[in-house]
């Protein structure tokens, strides 16, 4: 009796030995899928941070607005893969705020607020993959040139978002949280996005109450040196000067000027998609020159 159980304890050690071992040859290939799938997927990411450049030299802006949502969700599906990838992410808070400011927000401002806000999310997980928040604010400290990209699309995205519910008061607290960063970027690559924090900038004195900081003398030469130097040949910079500033004060000279230069800009210049989509939003404000003024 005492041979013939322990015969069966050792076929159930045995049972077990081989339990153990299936469980961790499955564990050891969904731990190597994992990592395959993690590999591939930064690899991809690469080629598509490369290839960007084709989808944005685009001037076919019609061609643009039709493709561009599949390819941001084709990036999420590979975020899938690697939640934390920071050229993704920053890349998805890039293309849904560009997405946002070039075809929707001046049909559907509802919506384009919503969009805003995906890229506002994916821009606070790149900074997070980054290291550079410390609970919900962006350690200044620690921007330097290398990691501007997630920095500046993150206080891009806010800031469109801050000026399409200005009215708000979520909105007005918002603009203190990213006003250091964009002061972090000015002071160390002020070029970078063809002058984009200035128009940033600019924007944010042009829209706001002089009670909280508004300064439309601080707006123009903010727009001013938007449109000079690495922003002169981008016409997006141009487009806001005119919408913003120029309305505020009510020149309509300016607004004239500024939307013929747009009009009659040579060439597709520094990003050809942005450019073309600069040209058809300054027809479209022109179109609104009598209510406007």
């Amino acid at each position: 009796q005492n041979g013939k159980t322990q015969k069966n304890n050792r076929k159930d050690e045995e049972k077990m030995k081989h339990f153990k071992e299936f469980c961790l040859l499955t564990a050891t290939l969904f731990l190597g899928a994992c990592s395959l799938n993690k590999i591939a997927t930064r690899q991809t990411a690469r080629i598509i941070n490369k290839g960007l450049c084709a989808f944005y030299n685009e001037t076919d802006t019609k061609l643009a607005r039709e493709s561009m949502p599949a390819n941001l969700k084709l990036m999420e599906v590979l975020l899938e893969n690697d939640r934390n990838n920071p050229i993704l992410l920053t890349n998805l808070s890039q293309g849904y705020c560009a997405y946002s400011f070039m075809f929707i927000e001046d049909e559907n401002k509802k919506r384009a607020s919503l969009l805003y806000k995906k890229g506002i999310e994916f821009s606070r997980r790149a900074l997070a993959a980054r290291r550079l928040i410390s609970g919900k604010e962006i350690v200044t400290e620690k921007i330097n040139r290398k990691n501007i990209p997630p920095v500046f699309w993150h206080v891009f995205c806010k800031a469109a978002w801050i000026n399409l519910n200005i009215k708000e008061p979520d909105a007005l607290v918002e603009i203190p949280k990213i006003i250091p960063a964009a002061r972090r970027i000015e002071e160390i690559y002020p070029s970078y996005y063809h002058n984009g924090i200035f128009t940033i900038l600019a924007t944010f004195y042009a829209r706001r109450p002089r009670l909280l900081g508004g300064d439309p003398e601080k707006a123009k030469k903010y727009f001013q040196m938007a449109t000079s130097g690495a922003g002169s040949d981008f016409l997006l910079n141009k487009y806001m000067y005119a919408k913003i500033y120029s309305v505020l004060v009510q020149d309509e000279a300016l607004f004239d000027r500024l939307l013929k230069e747009i009009d009659k800009a040579g060439g597709p210049g520094s990003l050809p998609l942005a450019n073309s989509a600069a040209k058809e939003k300054a027809k479209k404000l022109k179109e609104r020159k009598n209510e406007l003024f």
